[in-house]
C-alpha cells in the first residue's frame, strides 16, 4: 500500500497524465497525493517551493526532450527520489537514466498499477537509504577533518613540549655547571674535616645521581659550551640559519660563524663532512 505518498507528476499529455492518476488510483484510493505540472521548468519551482516523496518525469516536455530533461531535474534534487515514466521503450536509454540519477525507469504502455506502486515504494526507500548513507559520508568526512586538524595540533603541542624539555634540561645542566660545581670545588679546598668533607661527597654524589638522566643526552663537548654557543647550537638545532640567527641574537653573521665553528671543535667534529644540525639532534 502507499501511504500519504507526495508525488509530483511532470507529463504534458492529458491522457498519459489522466492513466497515470487512474493506476495510482487503483493501487491505493487514499494514499497517493499527485501534483502535475507540464513544463519542466514549473516542475523544477514546485520541487523548490513545496515538499514531495516522488517524482514522476517524462522525458518529452514542450522544454525539455531527452535524457537531458532528466539531467537538468536532478541536480536540484538531492532528497527526492525520480522515477523516469516515459513512452521510449529503450534499454540503453534506460541505463543511462539510472546513471544520470533516476532510481528506476517504466515503460507507459507496460506499467501496470501494481508495477508503479512497487516502483514508487522502492524508489522511495533507496533514495532514503542513499541519502542516509550520504550524509553519514558528509559526517564521517567532516569528523575525518576534526581530527587531522587536532592531530595536527597535537603534533605541534608535542613538538613545542619537547623544545621546552630540551630547553629546560640544557639550561639545569648549565646552571650546574656554572654556578653550584664550582662552589663544590671551592668547598674542597677550603680546610673541611674528615665529617665535612664526608658530607660535601655525598653532597656532589646526589646531585650527580639526580643530574644524570640529563647529562646523557648531552655530550661532553656540548658541556663545555659558553651560553652564547648553547644559545647558537640551540638555534641551530631548530633549523635556523646563520643569517636568521645573527638577526635573533643581534649578532654578526661573522661572530655566528665564530660560534659555529667553535661548538664543531668543542664537541669533535671539526674537518669532518658531517652536518652540525643533524648532529646536535643526535646527541638528544
Amino acid at each position: 500500500m502507499i501511504h500519504s505518498i507526495r508525488a509530483l507528476l511532470i507529463e504534458d499529455n492529458p491522457g498519459d497524465i489522466r492513466l497515470i492518476q487512474e493506476m495510482l488510483y487503483e493501487a491505493d484510493p487514499t494514499g497517493c497525493e499527485v501534483t502535475v505540472f507540464d513544463r519542466l521548468a514549473e516542475g523544477r519551482a514546485a520541487l523548490e517551493a513545496g515538499v514531495y516523496d516522488v517524482v514522476l518525469l517524462d522525458l518529452t516536455l514542450p522544454d525539455s526532450v531527452g535524457l537531458e530533461t532528466l539531467s537538468c531535474l536532478c541536480p536540484g534534487v538531492t532528497a527526492v527520489a525520480v522515477i523516469v515514466l516515459t513512452g521510449l521503450d529503450d534499454e540503453a536509454t534506460a541505463v543511462e537514466a539510472l546513471r544520470k540519477g533516476a532510481q528506476d525507469y517504466l515503460v507507459k504502455d507496460r506499467t501496470t498499477p501494481e508495477v508503479l506502486r512497487c516502483s514508487i515504494r522502492y524508489a522511495i526507500e533507496r533514495k532514503r537509504v542513499e541519502q542516509a548513507l550520504l550524509d553519514r559520508e558528509r559526517e564521517l568526512e567532516a569528523q575525518t577533518r576534526d581530527l587531522e586538524e587536532v592531530n595536527a595540533a597535537l603534533k605541534v603541542l608535542l613538538k613545542q613540549r619537547e623544545a621546552d624539555k630540551t630547553e629546560l634540561e640544557e639550561r639545569l645542566v648549565f646552571n650546574f655547571r656554572e654556578l653550584v660545581k664550582p662552589l663544590l670545588e671551592k668547598l674542597k679546598t677550603s680546610g673541611l674535616d674528615q665529617r665535612q668533607k664526608g658530607f660535601l661527597e655525598i653532597v656532589e654524589t646526589q646531585l650527580n645521581d639526580i643530574l644524570s638522566p640529563f647529562l646523557r643526552g648531552v655530550s661532553q663537548g656540548y658541556l663545555k659550551l659558553t651560553p652564547t654557543e648553547i644559545q647558537v647550537a640551540n638555534l641551530v638545532k631548530h633549523g635556523k640559519s646563520t643569517k636568521e640567527i645573527a638577526s635573533l641574537m643581534n649578532l654578526s653573521a661573522r661572530t655566528v660563524e665564530v660560534n659555529r665553528n667553535n661548538i664543531r671543535k668543542k664537541i669533535g667534529i671539526t674537518n669532518k663532512k658531517v652536518n652540525l644540525r643533524t648532529y646536535l639532534l643526535s646527541i638528544r
